[in-house]
């Protein structure tokens, strides 16, 4: 629909009050601004069960929400997550300026864990093949990018703080991608691993 968003929402208040934040997925919100505040009226229901399903529950979305009205924005969030997903919706935006689709939506998905300009082909495709895991953010993508990180430092500058290097870039990319249960489960394994190595 033109002038809405699929977007992933941290719910924090709820009829006045605050709530324990969890994660609601809406196919259709007014157009806004990542990492931003806003309160408006809706409506939520239990994910559907279709083949999706459980990769939303491995994201931590257990709720679809209905926008019904009444979108006001409260200005950005200065929280850290909200500071990073303002910074990965630049890094997609830049993504998809460089990269004709569907290359440009199945990267943003392999390199930051964002699905929303992945093509419904596209998703039914690497489900069929069994490669649905390649687009949600977990132990293959940080085993990469600590590995990378690891190799390069290490010829730099040793063993132990090639190790310290990589337990940083694994907590910095576990921010970027949202802190997504998939992402802090693969994150304190391979900061257990770098730690070990490191002492």
């Amino acid at each position: 629909v033109e002038d809405t968003v699929q977007a992933t929402v941290l719910v924090d208040r709820m009829d006045g009050g605050a709530v324990r934040p969890f994660r609601v997925h809406f196919t259709a919100l007014p157009e806004t601004v990542s990492g931003e505040r806003f309160s408006a009226d809706v409506r939520f229901s239990e994910i559907e069960e279709n083949a999706y399903r459980f990769s939303n529950y491995a994201d931590g979305v257990f709720l679809n929400g209905e926008y019904l009205s009444g979108y006001r924005p409260q200005g950005e969030c200065s929280a850290i997550w909200a500071r990073a997903c303002r910074l990965r919706a630049v890094l997609v935006g830049t993504l998809k300026r460089t990269l004709a689709r569907p290359y440009s939506g199945m990267a943003a998905a392999i390199t930051m864990g964002d699905g929303s300009a992945l093509e419904t082909e596209v998703r039914d495709l690497l489900r069929r093949a069994g490669l649905a895991h390649v687009v949600v953010v977990s132990g293959l993508h940080l085993s990469a990018l600590s590995g990378l990180v690891y190799a390069a430092l290490r010829k730099l500058a040793g063993y132990r703080a090639a190790a310290v290097g990589a337990m940083a870039a694994v907590l910095l990319f576990v921010v970027l991608v949202g802190l997504t249960p998939s992402a802090v489960r693969a994150g304190i394994a391979m900061l257990l691993l770098y730690g070990g190595m490191r002492f």
